[in-house]
């Protein structure tokens, strides 16, 4: 039985090897096109998602601006809606007597059938814990309250 020996690596006779070409063709991307796609991925991505609404510039808790610069609203916390629909539990009775002034705090109060001295600045999700109205169903009581 004989023993064959591997082929072992050969060297060149000039002082710098060559390296093998591998199999798979690779090449280098230009910097400008690097640049593009770093710039070009975000922008793709803030577009997709403010098209499917995932990302809100405007609407409650955003300041909007008038034509003179002046903020037109309250931002923050203490925004608050004027539309009944955007409605929430965790607002307060006060923010949304400040938001549809046709209602007052002893109205709100008496449709969620909470005592006269309950505090204005109890969330209506407290509210809705201790009456027999739901917010849904407060959305619909104040949407009528404020289109008389």
């Amino acid at each position: 039985m004989t023993r064959v020996e591997p082929p072992t690596l050969q060297l060149p006779a000039h002082r710098h090897p060559v390296p093998t070409r591998t199999r798979i063709g690779t090449r280098r991307l230009p910097v400008a096109v690097y640049l593009g796609v770093l710039v070009l991925i975000p922008v793709i991505a803030v577009s997709v998602a403010l098209a499917a609404g995932w990302w809100r510039t405007t609407g409650p808790g955003m300041a909007s601006m008038s034509s003179q610069g002046a903020p037109t609203g309250i931002s923050g916390p203490a925004a608050a809606p004027a539309v009944a629909a955007e409605v929430r539990g965790s607002m307060t009775v006060r923010q949304v007597v400040d938001a549809f002034p046709a209602v007052t705090v002893p109205e709100v109060l008496a449709a969620f059938g909470a005592p006269a001295d309950t505090s204005d600045s109890v969330q209506l999700k407290t509210l809705v814990e201790a009456g027999d109205l739901d917010v849904p169903a407060f959305r619909t009581w104040l949407e009528a309250r404020t289109t008389r």
